[in-house]
């Protein structure tokens, strides 16, 4: 993304629907979150959680044994599981783990328990509890981080305890979860009112990557509402094809536009950086606190936006012809706080290089003090951060968000080990987090490049790379977007000289791997602070990346061994 369309992408992917057809079962309690872990619908889980203990309660159709647990790349191994089922009434349940493509082995220590075991109509249900942390090194650790469910079962009991026989090829599976970062579904008022923004019919080109662009009016909307609630409508069988959508107010649109679809990047109009609500790949609705709600129609608000739609599509097939977009849900009754979104990180720009074949590569970008403190000089309690979105591309493997306060690092704003590019969800900030004026935001992303051979350069295309964070929170400033990007200038001053030796570099060389780490750590970086309200509206500066005097070390949970 261009600095003029960075945007608030507010991402969410897994498919975590009501369970509500009437062949599916009733859960022994009103659990919070559920997901359908296969496409079938063959596996159900429920699960609730404390500050030290999560339940779950599985629903599975078969009348044989079950496998339930988690690994960090969805494969069956490494992985923490359980296993269960019930025989001639009787419930059989162990807490095992995987040290190969081999049955699983049982756990020394039995850190998962069995609360209830049963058949039913449905099939066999398991509920069960643990600790978030067993300090079990054969049990992983549940945390904020994305975290790939696995399932398998068989339609066979086991003849005994030791004999967990193969499964089947089709009936296993995996799927990404934040199990501990998502918020109860707020009811939605009953004065509400919804609008829809669609693509028309769109002929996709057979492009690896298209943005098009097409203009709607918000002129029927003449008073301030607050959205509460956004969600996407994708066309059935193009979600491989739509890997994001941006809806942008920008001021100054012409009105004759209205219906004008186009090529973002050749059309009459240029779409701006003022995101107002977004999706991506996989995403479902975003809800917005009760006491909080996302501004439109207020005096001198825009009535013309543009959507932008970002079609993916590496096999260039032809023939696409797509109505996706995307519908809000507003309401007349205006809540206690206008929402607003902050855009961190890495300035996506091709000066974010990740050189190839390193497993564990960081970049990092920064929200400076100087840029927030525009915003947050008259406000002494700061903003209240109920929301992140972390956002990176393919070769991105961990994010983490981290605030810096006086110089001291405190606990992250959000961290992901594990992240997935098919599952961008939105996290809540559980109790929120504050941001004062004179705090630093640093974005730092994890990649893992063994697999290319060139450089791998920031940019929109899935095949580059982004290293970003999206935050919601209260009440709203006036700044939007506060990044930054290396200048490289420690290399050579001369534009044209640094540029040519940078992208002429033999990464496959560890010393000249070493110099650029170097090069890295030593440049200053161009910084990028921007707000649609702002006089100017952007501001360009330069600054070192912030380092803590005292690193954030998390407390841990498990006696000293």
């Amino acid at each position: 993304m261009k600095p003029l369309v960075i945007v608030c992408l507010l991402f969410s992917s897994i498919h975590c629907i009501p369970v509500a057809n009437k062949t599916n079962p009733t859960p022994s309690e009103n659990f919070p979150f559920h997901a359908t872990l296969d496409t079938d619908g063959n596996f159900l889980l429920y699960w609730k959680f404390n500050a030290t203990h999560i339940t779950f309660e599985t629903h599975v159709r078969t009348k044989g044994y079950v496998g339930f647990g988690f690994s960090t790349n969805g494969k069956m191994f490494p992985a923490d599981v359980v296993t269960g089922w019930i025989k001639d009434g009787v419930p059989h349940f162990q807490d095992r783990h995987t040290v190969g493509h081999s049955p699983p082995v049982v756990d020394a220590s039995q850190d998962w328990f069995l609360l209830h075991g049963e058949e039913n109509g449905f099939g066999t249900v398991l509920k069960m509890i643990r600790k978030l942390d067993t300090c079990d090194p054969n049990d992983m650790k549940i945390s904020n981080d994305t975290i790939r469910a696995i399932f398998a079962y068989s339609p066979n009991d086991p003849a005994d305890d030791n004999s967990i026989t193969y499964h089947g090829p089709t009936h296993r599976g995996a799927k990404s979860l934040m199990l501990l970062t998502r918020t109860k579904i707020p009811a939605i008022p009953s004065d509400a009112l919804t609008k829809d923004f669609l693509n028309d019919n769109y002929h996709v080109p057979a492009n690896d990557t298209t943005y098009s662009c097409r203009i709607f009016s918000l002129a029927d909307i003449t008073k301030k509402h607050h959205v509460v609630k956004f969600e996407p409508i994708i066309q059935t069988g193009h979600v491989p094809f739509v890997h994001h959508i941006v809806v942008m107010k920008c001021p100054a649109v012409d009105p004759s536009l209205i219906g004008y679809q186009y090529m973002c990047d050749t059309g009459k109009v240029k779409p701006c950086g003022n995101a107002w609500v977004a999706w991506a790949t996989g995403g479902e609705a975003f809800y917005f606190p009760d006491n909080v709600g996302l501004p439109v129609g207020e005096p001198g608000d825009t009535d013309v936006i543009i959507m932008q739609t970002h079609y993916n599509n590496p096999g260039l097939k032809t023939g696409i012809v797509d109505s996706s977009g995307m519908r809000i849900t507003y309401t007349p009754t205006l809540r206690h706080h206008d929402a607003g979104c902050l855009s961190t990180g890495v300035l996506v720009n091709p000066w974010q290089l990740v050189p190839p074949g390193i497993q564990d590569f960081r970049s990092a970008g920064f929200c400076p003090k100087e840029c927030l403190s525009k915003g947050l000089s008259n406000m002494k309690s700061g903003i209240n951060v109920f929301g992140i979105l972390q956002h990176a591309h393919l070769l991105a493997r961990g994010i983490r968000t981290r605030i810096y306060r006086k110089g001291v690092e405190l606990a992250p704003l959000a961290v992901d080990e594990h992240y997935d590019f098919d599952y961008q969800d939105f996290r809540y900030v559980h109790g929120e987090r504050t941001v004062l004026d004179g705090d630093e935001i640093v974005t730092e992303c994890k990649y893992d490049s063994t697999g290319r051979k060139g450089i791998t350069i920031g940019g929109e295309s899935t095949s580059q790379e982004m290293c970003l964070s999206f935050m919601f929170y209260y009440p709203r400033m006036v700044i939007d977007t506060c990044e930054a990007v290396p200048k490289f200038d420690n290399i050579d001053p001369d534009f044209t000289k640094m540029s040519k030796k940078l992208f002429h570099m033999d990464f496959t060389n560890k010393t000249v791997v070493d110099e650029y780490m170097h090069l890295l750590n030593t440049t200053r970086y161009l910084t990028y602070c921007a707000g649609a309200t702002l006089q100017p509206n952007y501001t360009i500066g330069e600054g070192f990346l912030p380092r803590p005097t005292k690193e954030y070390v998390e407390p841990s949970t498990c006696p000293h061994s």
